[in-house]
């Protein structure tokens, strides 16, 4: 039972650092989107597609995570995302602009947090969703919430199906 608490509490703060980091982001842009990934590493159309796009990706993954719905399903989602952060933080890292400002959240906490700290971030964001893909109670495939979720009971042998009924009387 905590296994399945420990997964639901892992869902929902993975679920809260998307919406914050979605949702700075989404209330942050104006006219010129500055783009989030190395335009030398990705045509610039396409780097500028993902950076328009990406808030409103994450602020959903993070509503549905928040909410329960098709955990495990979102979860794969969001581990291809946070790969991709981790990536990138690493890239930068490499530049030397470990100490800038990442943007990850967009106007969110003040100047924002630095690439460093945001790569740290991201790595308790692999943990949430290892945790997530061992304890969470839902199946891959289910897309009922988990507070509506009903545990199911193995049976024990067939003639608890029978309603006890002995072999001679079930023939």
């Amino acid at each position: 039972m905590r296994r399945r608490w420990l997964g639901v509490c892992a869902s929902i703060f993975l679920g809260i650092t998307f919406v914050i980091a979605g949702g700075g982001k989404i209330f942050a842009q104006s006219g010129n989107i500055e783009p989030l990934l190395l335009p030398e590493f990705l045509p610039e159309s396409l780097a500028q597609a993902i950076s328009t796009s990406l808030p409103y990706v994450e602020f959903t993954v993070g509503v549905l995570l928040i909410l329960g719905i098709a955990v495990r399903l979102i979860t794969s989602l969001s581990a291809l995302m946070v790969a991709g952060f981790v990536a990138s933080n690493i890239m930068l890292i490499n530049l030397g602009l470990a100490a800038e400002p990442c943007g990850c959240f967009g106007g969110v906490l003040g100047g924002g947090v630095s690439v460093n700290i945001s790569l740290i971030l991201d790595v308790v964001m692999v943990a949430m969703v290892s945790i997530i893909f061992v304890y969470h109670p839902s199946r891959f495939s289910s897309i009922r919430p988990w507070c509506l979720t009903v545990d199911e009971k193995p049976i024990g042998n067939i003639s608890t199906l029978k309603g006890g009924l002995s072999d001679e009387q079930s023939s």
